[in-house]
């Protein structure tokens, strides 16, 4: 049953990746573009479990704010990413923060770590050196790099928030949680929306019935990944499920960005991404 749950939720990252991508590539042109995209994102994942903000514990609120910081960061990084970057290599990046959360859960939860995993680990940092242009080159290359990398990092942190949420007495809130976390977002990203627009940085696209449709499908999506996967780390060891999660939304990211986007990759840039599925299956032992 774990492994079912697994491939779904690969599944609906994979379709929210495509979603989130093809719109930024055609419409996202600024900060501003990516705040209301990302603000009506959170509005419709927090809409499609909103019942379960009525009598929720104050606790839970607490442990989503945290969560809702790093997903507002997160969102905006991830889409400057997908816009200005390759899809696979931005989806493979953004997935080592794997690495980070494997350790989190084996230092602060003793969940088990085997050597084979550890090696996984040491492979997938040799591919993430592989997969990044160190020599000067665009600046729109450089900006992805580092919009890719800052992905990485708040995604770990909205994961180790609700490893955290998982671990605590309130867990079988999990849908109030992502409500929460999602609503607490809403709010913050257009605050920060108002910030950009006053000094004059508004959008660039039209709040029309594609940019409606496309927001409210990639956040009901979002909504039930980001349910589902909450209680999924209650029952499994997260040393287990992040590899197997990430080795999964690597797999089908990457031939989705292929088939879909037609993104080309060198070999360097294949090798790179191969050695990381490689490594994401080894830290399945």
């Amino acid at each position: 049953m774990k492994y079912l749950v697994i491939v779904v939720l690969c599944m609906m990252s994979t379709g929210k990746m495509c979603l989130q991508s093809g719109f930024g590539k055609e419409r996202v042109n600024n900060t501003a573009d990516t705040l209301v995209f990302n603000g009506l994102l959170c509005f419709f994942s927090a809409l499609f479990v909103s019942n379960r903000l009525i009598g929720c514990s104050s606790m839970v609120w607490v442990y989503a704010t945290f969560g809702a910081i790093s997903t507002v960061l997160f969102q905006m990084f991830y889409m400057k990413a997908l816009t200005c970057g390759n899809v696979s290599l931005t989806v493979l990046i953004t997935n080592f923060s794997m690495v980070i959360n494997v350790l989190f859960s084996y230092l602060c939860y003793k969940e088990p770590l085997s050597w084979i995993r550890l090696m996984g680990i040491v492979l997938t940092l040799i591919a993430f050196v592989l997969c990044t242009e160190f020599k000067s080159g665009k600046t729109a290359e450089k900006g992805w790099l580092f919009f890719a990398v800052a992905s990485m990092f708040m995604t770990s942190c909205i994961t180790i928030s609700q490893k955290i949420f998982a671990e605590s007495v309130y867990q079988a809130e999990s849908s109030s949680f992502v409500a929460c976390m999602y609503a607490i977002a809403t709010v913050l990203t257009f605050f920060l929306y108002q910030g950009f627009k006053f000094r004059s940085m508004g959008k660039t696209f039209p709040i029309d019935k594609r940019t409606l449709l496309t927001t409210f499908w990639a956040g009901a999506i979002l909504s039930i990944f980001q349910v589902l996967y909450t209680k999924a780390v209650t029952l499994i060891d997260g040393t287990f499920f992040y590899p197997a999660t990430t080795g999964g939304i690597v797999i089908f990211s990457t031939l989705a960005g292929v088939l879909l986007f037609r993104d080309k990759l060198n070999r360097k840039q294949v090798a790179s991404i191969i050695l990381g599925i490689i490594a994401i299956v080894l830290m399945n032992f």
